[in-house]
C-alpha cells in the first residue's frame, strides 16, 4: 500500500470551553507574560490551533502591562546603578555597579523593552540610502532648509551622530 503519512492539526476541542476555562486561560496567559516568556510562545498556548504565521499576524501591538513592568525595572536598574557607582567593590579603585555587571542587566533590559514595543511594527526602509543624512545637523538642515533658526552645531558646535541601525 505504500507509506502514509497523516498531517493533522488541532483544529478545537470537542467540547467547549466554559467561560471559567477561558477566564483561567487568559490569566494563565497574563502570568506567562510577566514571567517574561515571549508573545508568540504564550499565543501558541492559548490558541493551539493558530499557525504560527498567524500568531505574528494578530501580535500587531505590544502589551502595556508588559512595557509598564520593562520600564519600571530599567528605572529601578538606573537607580541601583547610580548609587552602585558612588559604592567602592572590592577593589577600592572600581566601583560596586562595574563588579556586579548592572550595565549588561541594563543592556538587557533595554533590549527586552524593545522587543516588546516591537510587536508587529512595520519595518520602515528609505527608498534612496545614499541621501541618508550622517548626523542631526545635516538632518535638521536639509529639513529646514536655509532658515534663520539655528542648527544644533551653531548654538553649541557639536554634532549629533544619528543611529543607522547597522550597529
Amino acid at each position: 500500500m505504500g507509506d502514509r503519512t497523516v498531517v493533522w492539526r488541532f483544529t478545537r476541542e470537542v467540547y467547549k470551553p466554559s467561560t471559567r476555562d477561558l477566564l483561567d486561560l487568559s490569566i494563565v496567559g497574563r502570568n506567562l507574560r510577566e514571567d517574561g516568556l515571549n508573545q508568540e510562545f504564550v499565543m501558541g498556548k492559548l490558541y493551539p490551533e493558530m499557525s504560527i504565521k498567524e500568531i505574528q499576524a494578530a501580535t500587531t501591538g505590544f502589551s502595556p502591562r508588559v512595557v509598564q513592568t520593562d520600564m519600571a525595572s530599567l528605572n529601578s536598574l538606573l537607580q541601583f546603578y547610580s548609587m552602585a557607582l558612588s559604592m567602592p567593590g572590592s577593589d577600592p579603585n572600581i566601583p560596586l555597579a562595574i563588579e556586579l555587571g548592572i550595565v549588561d542587566l541594563i543592556q538587557t533590559g533595554m533590549q527586552t523593552l524593545r522587543k516588546e514595543l516591537s510587536y508587529g511594527s512595520r519595518t520602515y526602509t528609505p527608498a534612496e540610502l545614499e541621501s541618508t543624512p550622517n548626523n542631526l545637523s545635516e538632518y535638521l538642515s536639509g529639513a529646514i532648509g536655509s532658515g534663520s533658526q539655528p542648527t544644533p552645531t551653531q548654538s553649541t558646535g557639536a554634532t549629533i551622530p544619528i543611529p543607522t541601525g547597522n550597529a
